[in-house]
């Protein structure tokens, strides 16, 4: 392949492995909500610009599992008239206050799995995990010196809750494993 290619293919993935760094580190003590609502934000815009480079990169002949993907789409079709006929469209589409979870993050999380699923390369798997396993390093140490530290308490550190990050952290932890 060409050295453009190869150029690009390195920048999406430095775009996809940074941006499973950063997730965890986005708090904004400015916010009206300090972790969820920023964390969603940059989840979007992460996805954003990976779906934006990898129409840059070029998409790749693949073949698609038909019936999948035309039942996820169909289930977000399904999603987008129920919210357009539901009782608060405004909320159905951006979300509640406290989480941003309405279609547009759920869009997001779609494109996601369908950018995973249509570029996954086999090197991958090393800055994938790398970038996993600094950041839950960084994260769980950052947390550790907040606890220990008097009067050193930062919310959004902990995702709000303790059940919240041992949860993260049992997931993280599977794929680290």
């Amino acid at each position: 392949k060409s050295t453009t290619y190869r150029i690009k293919d390195a920048l999406l993935r430095w775009v996809w492995a940074g941006g499973l760094f950063l997730l965890p580190f986005i708090w904004n003590p400015g916010a009206a909500v300090h972790y969820e609502l920023p964390r969603v934000w940059f989840f979007q815009r992460w996805v954003e610009v990976l779906v934006l480079g990898a129409i840059w990169t070029g998409i790749p002949n693949i073949k698609f599992d038909r019936p999948l993907v035309m039942g996820v789409l169909g289930w977000l079709v399904v999603g987008a008239v129920s919210s357009v006929l539901g009782v608060d469209v405004t909320k159905s589409v951006w979300g509640n206050y406290w989480r941003g979870d309405g279609l547009l993050t759920l869009v997001h999380v779609i494109a996601l799995v369908f950018l995973v699923g249509i570029y996954w390369k086999k090197g991958w798997e090393k800055s994938t995990l790398l970038a996993l396993r600094v950041s839950i390093w960084l994260f769980v140490g950052w947390w550790g010196v907040s606890q220990v530290v008097q009067g050193w308490h930062i919310e959004g550190l902990a995702f709000g809750q303790p059940v919240y990050l041992m949860g993260w952290m049992l997931v993280a932890v599977t794929i680290l494993v």
